[in-house]
């Protein structure tokens, strides 16, 4: 179900929450996907959610609206789901020092607080607003976006440069090709030859500006540091 959420649309789903502490605006949430017994096929996997806690991190439900403010659980709750690309814009509960498009948020361990995502680590939020709350958690206006995209992060470990691949491929370092000279072969041959290399050339600098432009939309949606 989509509504209207101030002016930006957001997905919500009615689940169970499993936990006993009060709610607040913006906790994170994971389903509790081993929920039951193992051998059943229980759909209140898909239903049930539960702090977040180092087996279901993989399993980022959603936080909390600010309709269930002050709930305390056992109880049914109604979450906003993650949507993306590009990502949901809502409040985020957070103990992290954030600075506006810069500041990656995962969640963590025994906290409904989204905590800082460093060095290709998993991270389901990007910070839209520069405050402080290390000292005291609080809210934070954030992207909310999938768990599938955050695990593409490690794109950041690539170290090889375009001039890189493409020098690789072509056996010098900018990429040029060195022609053949009258002498090594007949001119009918150096001039095939020469043909050739420039058509292969040519075909390696378009498909280094379809790299670059692939990199440069990776990076604009936010799935590979610049």
């Amino acid at each position: 179900m989509t509504v209207q959420y101030n002016t930006e649309k957001v997905s919500k789903k009615k689940v169970f929450y499993s936990g006993t502490d009060i709610l607040k605006t913006g906790y994170a949430l994971c389903y509790d996907r081993d929920y039951g017994t193992a051998a059943d096929s229980d759909v209140q996997r898909a239903l049930r959610v539960e702090k977040p806690a180092t087996a279901n991190l993989d399993y980022f439900a959603g936080v909390v609206g600010e309709w269930d403010n002050g709930k305390t659980g056992p109880c049914q709750i109604t979450i906003i789901q993650a949507e993306g690309p590009p990502g949901v814009v809502v409040p985020l509960w957070t103990d992290q020092s954030c600075t506006i498009l810069n500041t990656k948020l995962a969640v963590a361990n025994g906290s409904y607080a989204f905590t800082a995502s460093a060095g290709g680590a998993k991270y389901c939020a990007r910070a839209l607003q520069t405050v402080n709350r290390s000292v005291a958690a609080g809210l934070v206006l954030g992207q909310l976006m999938r768990v599938p995209v955050a695990e593409i992060d490690p794109a950041n470990k690539v170290t090889l440069t375009i001039a890189d691949l493409t020098g690789t491929l072509t056996g010098t370092a900018n990429g040029a090709l060195a022609d053949v000279v009258v002498g090594d072969l007949d001119e009918t041959a150096v001039a095939t030859i020469n043909k050739n290399f420039k058509e292969v050339q040519a075909a390696i600098g378009k498909a280094k500006d379809d790299l670059e432009a692939i990199i440069e939309n990776l990076q604009s949606a936010g799935l590979m540091e610049d």
